[in-house]
């Protein structure tokens, strides 16, 4: 027993007694947060409750495990990740229900001589689309990036870099493209080059920041089910994703510009086939990482799921004492 506590002290403990020091009546004796609000429970008696919250001190020594996590952060968090899944697998029927929609539209109005109007009401269409998609991408995320009561964690945590750097890109993004639009019309090039590409750069930095805490959040989750194969999947499908992202960007780039400043009409044309091929290869792989994903996603949720059974077979049991 640890701290030289008694066998009857902390006889209702079991395993977990081994793990932290206690006296000899069966009190913490050193610093364990409370996984409700934080407090520190050195001093507090095993079997009792977190003189703030009230919350059982057992349900704070018994690991990181989710089934002893707190109930509603858990369901919360995996609604979050269920509606990201239902973002992803509605947005492309959606879309082209969209599209098809707002050529309709553009179509009735071209035939009553109101061609103006159609292109209006086609962009409209697309517009609260894409509005309706990203508010809902972005609840997604902020409820499944919902900090677990209690917890301690690093400025710079996976759950973090996931909320703010979704958000980031979700909000920076059309700021960007309507500055940069805004300044090209006006023929500001300076205000283009100073204020739009400095926030172009920025929103590529929170997609990043945003696509790894996304990963690396759900892995984190994984680990503590646990589950290390589906978190090693986790951990090689994101690699892959950004490896290839990133690939494309620093082979497509210098090809593009290699196209476009050759004298030779045949090599600025091999150079143009390069790229698309290129592309066309890339973007195979990156559809199927990005099918990997959604299966994994699909795994996470039943992991989650069985989870949640867990906290509710061991709540009473934790709460009724030892």
């Amino acid at each position: 027993m640890g701290g030289g506590a008694s066998g009857g002290a902390l006889s209702g403990l079991g395993d977990v007694s081994g793990d932290y020091a206690f006296d000899a009546e069966g009190r913490l004796a050193q610093s364990v947060l409370c996984r409700g609000c934080g407090f520190d429970l050195r001093g507090a008696l095993a079997e009792g409750s977190c003189p703030e919250c009230g919350k059982p001190v057992m349900e704070s020594l018994v690991g990181d495990l989710l089934r002893y996590a707190d109930r509603a952060w858990l369901d919360r968090v995996r609604g979050g990740w269920k509606l990201l899944l239902i973002v992803i697998l509605a947005a492309i029927p959606s879309y082209i229900l969209v599209i098809v929609l707002a050529v309709i539209a553009a179509l009735l109005a071209a035939t009553n001589g109101v061609e103006e109007l159609g292109a209006v009401l086609m962009a409209a269409l697309i517009g609260l689309f894409v509005i309706a998609l990203f508010a809902t991408f972005g609840v997604a995320v902020w409820r499944l990036s919902t900090p677990e009561p209690g917890a301690a964690e690093s400025r710079f945590a996976a759950r973090r870099l996931a909320r703010w750097g979704v958000l980031s890109t979700l909000l920076g993004g059309p700021i960007w493209t309507l500055l940069l639009v805004l300044f090209l019309a006006l023929e500001a090039e300076l205000l283009a080059l100073f204020v739009a590409i400095p926030i172009g750069l920025a929103c590529v930095v929170a997609y990043y920041a945003g696509f790894v805490g996304l990963f690396w959040h759900a892995r984190r989750l994984i680990l503590r089910v646990p589950a290390e194969g589906l978190a090693r999947q986790t951990k090689w499908c994101m690699l892959l994703m950004l490896g290839v992202n990133l690939a494309t960007w620093v082979v497509l780039i210098p090809l593009a510009i290699l196209a476009e400043t050759s004298v030779a009409s045949s090599t600025a044309q091999a150079f143009g086939v390069a790229a698309q091929v290129f592309n066309c290869f890339t973007s195979l792989v990156f559809f199927g990482l990005f099918i990997w994903a959604i299966v994994l996603l699909f795994m996470l949720l039943g992991r989650l799921k069985g989870a949640l059974h867990g906290t509710a077979a061991v709540a009473e049991p934790v709460r009724v004492g030892f």
